[in-house]
């Protein structure tokens, strides 16, 4: 037997060691190793860890070999070693253990790092490779399974034009038959793993399978659309995508009662979004042939589950699915509406297949006889799934617009609403979608309806450019004159499919004429009919986008106004090209272009065109924001509410005009399990006189400011067409003399207050000092004190110091955060100032060194009822502490969750004890406070006049 009474080394300090006294990678050494295998023939217990030694031994001299000396291949080659590994996997009890492990693992770091061309021509030739992965292994062994599939998932990328022929065999289909049947072993191995219930496994088997799809082979392509092997697969994809939507829609109610793990619906979205990411792969790689046949197949599967809640009625009620009753039954129902709109969300995110996406939005939002027509691949399903029907029957076919009204109305359905918009902005926002078939549904914004009908006139042959008649009189009823291009692509494959005869009428579609009898002859004397029978109205009246203008109001949350207005916005037409669309003069065609190809002059020029509804809306909501903001405004941050809207401005403008719909699985469904009831936008009552903590305030705060400016941004947007960077203009502000970001601004003073800093020295000599100046009358009113006032306080216990308390200051950063570059908040604040501490004093000049330091806005000052000289106030942090948990609050709030991840913000409140030398000063001190703290917040709330008179 091989023994080796030598240490071992690691595999790696054997190849690059610097040792040379040992010198084992020679040919002779990989002989002996050749004479171990074949002196053990016939493993068994007692020599299986000498076979396994040997095997290693042998993956480790020919990767040294193969990069330091071409004769280790020669034998390699020479002595079949490849021979005798297929030979120890004949036996059945190496199938499974630590020699089915060791073959699988030298085969893998075989094929894995080996360079040279030749040798992995030789590796794969012989079909030694194809009979090793034709093995019965014991896959119940999971470690067999693992380095199984990494070694097919290694294979898999070495395979090209060139390898990937050693792969392929050919049988007799029968014997003395002359005709041959090719055979493709390791794709049909490796497929059969497709449903395996480990992750991993599953992710190998479709990196091998796209490593398959994606050679450029002829015998590869011809085999993946004729063999059945490979047609069962795309079948059984097709169903375990089906079977995958199917899961969610058990797996959501029953998270929602609480019977399952939370985390088991984010592994089903996750799954989901896998396997839609790896059937567009698929389509991608192989789009003619196998994408076609996957595209169809998905069609066939999907369209039954994700299609059947949007089920009318020939009259256009909604089909009532039955049910246990109950709850329970209304329960189901909402969570197969959720599951559809979430499927659809998924499909548009993600497989950008056009044929699919236009079948689902032809059924979705167009007639049965417009649909069938625009997309052709709606006939692909089976017959029964449309005509079969518990209550429609053969005369149901599906609407959108329905379930969507009816998830906006009711209250309880805002997961589902919301769902909608953000199904309808993947829609508008697809490069897949027909422009016919969104036209038709009338889900094409404006600007290209508008340009394409101006291109449509520009390149007419049937009208005159003079007067714009018809040159030849002929007006036909099933088009638009003057259209060169009559037909897209899907309509000529329609009408191949489906001709029509010379009186108008549908020709018969054959022995297999169905689906309602080829939709009730698809075009009845050129007549469209609406859904249920009824004529299709003008899309210009009562146009059915304008339902979710009811999502602006309570419950109000910002990511879903801006995601509305948006989608609005695109719909909505301009007043520049209505009115000049109504003269035919040539001056306005050309001003009609211009708007077109220049969308911000056409913008400035007339705006759009608001529909009443929507203004009555927008107008209400505004008002109740500029309401929640003003009773903020009376509160501890008023001086950082102004800094949170010019903040918010900028981010919220980002989002409003490029939407961005969150696809992470996690957050989806963190929203879906979400209690929606209390998502409402927090009202204080007016006059309150504050919040209860600093945190609370910051909170509350920071929402009134984000849907204030959501929804000016919105009212704006919709009205003006246009959106400015700087918002200034809107409160009234002049350019250059004032800035939202500068909260100082807001002091009602002649002269800017004394900047000061923790640890800075203030000039007392500079300060009207209490005695020094009996204060000045203000509007007649009593006469109030803007200086120092001399007082005593302790912040711990038995440290008493006297101090200046100071209500005249700015906030200013340090000189070390000034050199680093901080911007400098600069809001107005009250301190007190030590002169023992100060090192600056000189005989005519008393300087004071900063010891405490707090905003004004949140100053609340209470004289203490036993005590007349001591004023109590609580004070709030800084500025810079207040905008940094307010961004943190913004950060989080990524797909509507208000629940803040990670380090969770802290806003702690301060108290102060201040005893003066009199009950006189501390009456005065706390008058100081509350007059200048008031009209600090009564100059902060006229910013809002202009937004307030809107």
């Amino acid at each position: 037997m091989f023994q080796s009474n030598k240490k071992k080394k690691s595999f790696f300090s054997q190849l690059f060691g610097s040792d040379t006294s040992e010198n084992r990678f020679t040919v002779k050494e990989l002989g002996l190793l050749h004479q171990v295998l074949d002196a053990n023939a016939n493993v068994h217990e007692g020599n299986k860890d000498t076979v396994v030694e040997a095997l290693r031994s042998i993956a480790e001299l020919m990767i040294w070999g193969d990069q330091h000396d071409p004769s280790f291949f020669e034998f390699f080659a020479e002595h079949h070693t490849l021979s005798y590994f297929r030979r120890i996997l004949d036996q059945p009890y190496c199938r499974s253990g630590e020699v089915a492990v060791q073959i699988l693992q030298t085969l893998s770091i075989l094929t894995q790092n080996i360079q040279s061309e030749q040798a992995i021509y030789f590796l794969f030739s012989n079909n030694h490779v194809n009979q090793i992965i034709a093995q019965d292994f014991n896959f119940k062994d999971d470690e067999v399974l693992g380095y199984y599939i990494s070694f097919l998932k290694t294979i898999s990328l070495k395979l090209n034009a060139g390898t990937v022929q050693f792969f392929f065999l050919k049988r007799r289909l029968a014997e003395g038959s002359d005709e041959m049947r090719v055979e493709f072993p390791f794709y049909s191995r490796i497929i059969q793993f497709f449903r395996h219930e480990e992750s991993m496994v599953r992710a190998a088997v479709r990196t091998c399978t796209l490593n398959i799809y994606s050679v450029k082979d002829a015998g590869v392509r011809e085999f993946l659309q004729n063999s059945r092997e490979a047609d069962e697969y795309i079948q059984n994809l097709g169903k375990y995508v089906m079977e995958q939507c199917q899961a969610l829609a058990v797996i959501l109610p029953a998270t929602r009662q609480g019977t399952i793990d939370p985390k088991r619906l984010d592994v089903a979205l996750e799954e989901l979004d896998d396997i839609f990411y790896y059937c567009y792969d698929v389509y991608s790689l192989f789009e003619e042939g196998v994408g076609e046949k996957l595209m169809c197949v998905l069609w066939k599967d999907l369209h039954s589950v994700v299609l059947e809640p949007f089920r009318v009625k020939a009259g256009g009620d909604m089909e009532q699915t039955s049910t246990a009753g109950g709850n329970e039954g209304h329960t189901l129902g909402s969570c197969r509406l959720t599951v559809s709109l979430l499927i659809l969300e998924r499909l548009f995110h993600i497989l950008h297949i056009p044929g699919l996406l236009n079948a689902t939005i032809a059924s979705l939002f167009l007639p049965k006889t417009k649909a069938l027509k625009l997309a052709p691949l709606i006939w692909t399903a089976d017959v029964d799934a449309f005509s079969a029907s518990s209550a429609g029957g053969a005369d149901s076919w599906y609407s959108a617009w329905p379930v969507f009204r009816r998830c906006v109305e009711d209250e309880t359905k805002h997961a589902e609403s919301t769902l909608c918009v953000r199904f309808l902005t993947l829609c508008i926002t697809s490069k897949c979608l027909s422009e016919d078939v969104m036209d038709e549904a009338g889900l094409l914004p404006r600007r290209l309806k508008t340009s394409r009908m101006l291109f449509n006139e520009l390149t007419s042959i049937d009208s005159d450019p003079s007067t714009g008649a018809s040159s030849t009189g002929r007006v036909a009823s099933s088009k638009k004159k003057g259209h060169r291009r009559a037909h897209s692509s899907e309509e000529i494959a329609s009408m191949q499919l489906f001709p029509t005869d010379q009186g108008g009428q549908v020709a018969e579609a054959g022995d297999g004429e169905d689906i309602d009898s080829v939709a009730r002859k698809m075009e009845d004397c050129g007549v469209d009919k609406g859904r249920g029978g009824v004529a299709k109205e003008d899309e210009d009246e009562e146009a059915p986008y304008l339902m979710f203008a009811n999502l602006i109001s309570e419950p109000f949350r910002v990511d879903l106004v801006n995601l509305v207005g948006w989608m609005l916005s695109q719909w909505l037409p301009l007043d520049s090209l209505s009115r000049n669309s109504s003269s035919g003069t040539k001056a306005s065609a050309e001003e009609n272009r211009e708007v077109v190809f220049s969308p911000r002059k056409g913008d400035a020029q007339g705006g759009r065109t608001v529909p009443e509804a929507l203004a009555r809306v927008l107008d209400k909501q505004m008002k109740d924001c500029v309401a929640e903001l003003r009773v903020h405004l009376h509160q501890s941050w008023c001086d950082g509410l102004p800094l949170l809207v010019s903040r918010a401005w900028r981010r919220n403008k980002r989002h409003l005009i490029s939407p961005q719909v969150s696809m992470n699985a996690v957050e989806t469904a963190a929203f879906l399990l979400r209690d929606h009831s209390v998502n409402k936008l927090s009202r204080a009552p007016k006059g309150s006189p504050g919040m209860n903590t600093a945190i609370a305030a910051a909170r509350q705060g920071n929402e009134a400011v984000n849907a204030f400016v959501a929804m000016a941004q919105l009212k704006i947007w919709i009205e003006t067409g246009d959106m400015p960077n700087d918002p200034s203009a809107f409160f009234g502000l002049q350019r250059g003399l004032f800035s939202l970001d500068e909260p100082v601004g807001l002091v009602p003073h002649d002269r800017r207050p004394l900047p000061v800093s923790d640890g800075s020295e203030v000039n007392l000599d500079s300060i009207n000092l209490i005695g020094q100046d009996g204060g000045k009358a203000i509007g007649g009113q009593a006469p109030i004190v803007a200086g120092a006032l001399p007082c005593r306080v302790a912040f711990t216990r038995g440290a008493e110091r006297n101090v200046y308390f100071c209500s005249d200051g700015r906030h200013a950063l340090s000189s070390v955060k000034q050199k680093t570059g901080q911007r400098e908040l600069g809001s107005v604040c009250i301190f007190l100032a030590d002169a023992n501490e100060s090192v600056s004093s000189s005989s005519s000049r008393t300087f004071a060194k900063v010891v405490a330091m707090a905003p004004l806005a949140g100053a609340e000052p209470a004289i203490d009822p036993t005590h007349p000289a001591w004023l109590h106030l609580r004070v709030r942090p800084p500025l810079s502490a207040f905008t940094a948990v307010c961004g943190m609050m913004n950060a989080s709030q990524s797909f509507g969750q208000p629940n803040i991840k990670g380090k969770r913000p802290k806003l702690n409140d301060g108290r102060w004890t201040l005893a003066f030398e009199d009950a006189e000063s501390a009456r005065k001190a706390e008058e100081m406070i509350h007059r200048q703290r008031e009209q600090l917040r009564a100059n902060a709330e006229d910013l809002l006049c202009n937004f307030a008179a809107s």
